[in-house]
Formats: structure tokens, C-alpha cells, sequence
């Protein structure tokens, strides 16, 4: 079918975004991080949480979906 075609073009292809994670951040089993997500340095993301937007601090516990923050924590280096 012709008119279900993109012109050749790969949909989305060059527009690829990157992921940063942060130094001492920790990712649950079965997280997403979606592209273009940046997380901050010792960022926790709960199990099975979907991080839609880049966190604004550090130290923070994201949770849910879309994940948002739940806790600010102090570990040992604050």
C-alpha cells in the first residue's frame, strides 16, 4: 500500500536523544527512562517507574508513572 509509506524517510530516525544518568544514581528492575531524560547525581528510581521528564535535584527518590518525586534523601556525602 502505497500511501502508508514515508517518503523513504525512517520516521523519527534522526532525532535520536540521548539518556544521562547521574553519578551514584540507582535504576529499579523494570524501570524506563525515556529519551531525552537527564537524572541528577544520586538519583533512586523506584520499580517499574516510567521517567518522563528530568529530575530537578539530587538526592531524589522518583517513583511512578509518569514517575515524579517522592523523598529528598541525605546520604553520607551531604
Amino acid at each position: 500500500n502505497e500511501s502508508c509509506r514515508s517518503g523513504g524517510h525512517s520516521a523519527g530516525a534522526d532525532k535520536a536523544l540521548s539518556v544521562n544518568i547521574g553519578s551514584g544514581s540507582w535504576l529499579g528492575a523494570r524501570s524506563l527512562i525515556l529519551p531525552g531524560v537527564r537524572l541528577k547525581n544520586r538519583t533512586v528510581v523506584a520499580a517499574g517507574s516510567v521517567v518522563t521528564r528530568s529530575n530537578q535535584n539530587e538526592n531524589e527518590l522518583l517513583a511512578g508513572n509518569p514517575a515524579v518525586a517522592k523523598k529528598m534523601y541525605c546520604d553520607r556525602d551531604c
